[in-house]
């Protein structure tokens, strides 16, 4: 994919900053509410020793050279919906996109509450207020030695495997580069979704359609409206909280020999049986989570013809599981990868079976593991890497994990459910 621009001619009402910006489209799925109610990526990575504030902030400079969208703003239109202009390099400024702090946050430091400064607001808000979609923030404690650098990307124009390879171009031994972009018109939404049923026959595009236990959108729209409002009033509480919990490396082998000895150590289909570090993870947690539908967030890139690691986007959708389909590890890895078919997953229940309405619950899961890599910096040592979360409204009610490593070897999982982590 090629970095190809549609132009679409410039309103009075459009940003008056972004001189001779160019103005795109944003796709269909990235004007889609679920897409717009998410929170920027961000994550903290800690370092000791002296902040290298000139290369970070060169890197910064080169990054948004070589890829001008994430200098955007994004504006919405009446008829044509939300569009991304671009600004031309020279129009770029440096201080909107890169800042240091002093701060008091350490490694030690759950960075989840005002210790860390929002610096890319929610997709709704960077809509309303077309704040920048990109930003970094070097958070400088100099009285433990320590440093931290915030980085957040808006959900609306990447998708977690584009933010660990700009995470990487921050690297002393890694040069800047630039991701396709590729802003055509309407992003191809068609031979998408084409492609995408094509090749995973479970997946939609629609956010209405992946929860086939709601069956019809407006039963969908019933089910995550009801789910909110049983949870409203512990969120009026303050009561809806974000904890981290560190992954106990020996609980998740114990678990692997459980699930393998159910199996009899040979899979359906004859091969040795197999359980991964995420069935025991996804399975636990919708179980913890008490829903009636999880959902796994994927990864398309290396299932669809023409996705790759450096396309940018958000080339992830979600695969359900029913209930009876994640109560064991091996269900999950059944649900995966049965039949050897990528994501033979969940068929859509019939409608007089479907749970919907005051009894559905839905959960969703995210694991971004395999994207972890340590980001060496001139003249310091790493120490930890933590995905944070800001927006207290942000999927409020709705069951969320996300599992990410933390340093190597270290597995973490952040969630909003209230539950410490102990075996289920």
């Amino acid at each position: 994919m090629s970095n190809i621009y549609t132009a679409i001619p410039k309103r009075k009402k459009d940003n008056p900053e972004m001189k001779a910006a160019t103005l795109v489209r944003l796709s269909q799925y990235e004007q889609s509410p679920f897409l717009q109610s998410q929170e920027a990526i961000c994550y903290a990575t800690f370092y000791t020793g002296s902040p290298p504030i000139s290369h970070l902030k060169t890197r910064v400079c080169e990054i948004l050279a070589l890829n001008p969208v994430l200098a955007g703003r994004i504006s919405k239109r009446p008829i044509t919906g939300l569009h991304l202009q671009i600004p031309q390099n020279d129009c770029i400024n440096i201080a909107d996109h890169f800042q240091v702090l002093e701060s008091t946050l350490t490694h030690e430091t759950n960075p989840l509450g005002p210790e860390l400064p929002v610096l890319v607001p929610c997709n709704r808000i960077a809509v309303r207020t077309q704040a920048p979609l990109y930003k970094m923030a070097v958070l400088v404690n100099e009285a433990k030695g320590q440093f931290c650098v915030a980085i957040a990307i808006s959900h609306m124009i990447v998708d977690g495997v584009n933010f660990y390879s700009l995470l990487s171009m921050l690297d002393k031994n890694q040069a800047a580069s630039s991701l396709e972009f590729n802003f055509r018109q309407g992003k191809d939404d068609t031979l998408l979704k084409q492609s995408f049923k094509a090749v995973l026959p479970n997946l939609h595009q629609s956010m209405f359609e992946i929860m086939p236990t709601f069956g019809q959108p407006l039963q969908f729209a019933v089910s995550g409206l009801v789910q909110r409002m049983k949870a409203m009033p512990s969120i009026l509480k303050g009561n809806e909280k974000w904890r981290r919990v560190d992954v106990p490396s020996k609980w998740i082998a114990e678990q692997k020999r459980h699930a393998i000895q159910n199996l009899g150590n040979t899979a359906p289909d004859g091969k040795p049986a197999f359980v991964s570090t995420n069935d025991v993870l996804v399975s636990w947690f919708l179980r913890r989570a008490g829903v009636t539908t999880g959902a796994m967030i994927i990864n398309l890139r290396g299932k669809v013809d023409g996705l790759n690691e450096n396309s940018a986007g958000n080339y992830m959708r979600l695969l359900t599981f029913q209930t009876g389909q994640f109560e064991t590890p091996s269900a999950i890895r059944e649900a995966i990868s049965g039949n050897g078919k990528v994501l033979k997953a969940c068929p859509a229940l019939k409608r007089k079976d479907a749970r919907i309405g005051f009894n559905a619950k839905f959960g969703i899961v995210s694991n971004v593991c395999a994207l972890f890599r340590i980001v060496e910096l001139p003249d310091c040592e790493f120490l930890e890497h933590h995905y944070t979360h800001r927006d207290a409204d942000v999927l409020a009610g709705i069951p969320y994990c996300t599992v990410y490593m933390s340093a190597p070897g270290k597995i973490c999982i952040l969630t909003n459910v209230d539950a410490e982590f102990l075996p289920c």
